[in-house]
């Protein structure tokens, strides 16, 4: 909110480390926290390497 208030371009990158159903212990946070992460950190590199140099 404040970024966008002052003008100032911005990315939210939010990564889900569950599953929608499934039983109690398949859709625990911690069983998929790595791999949600990986992606997360892997989706913004791939950003990051398609942005052009600032001047």
């Amino acid at each position: 909110h404040v970024a966008h208030a002052n003008g100032v371009p911005f990315v939210a990158v939010r990564s889900l480390a569950d599953l929608a159903g499934g039983s109690a212990g398949a859709n625990q946070m911690e069983t998929f926290l790595e791999l949600a992460a990986g992606n997360a950190a892997a989706v913004v590199r791939a950003m990051l390497r398609e942005m052009p140099d600032r001047p």
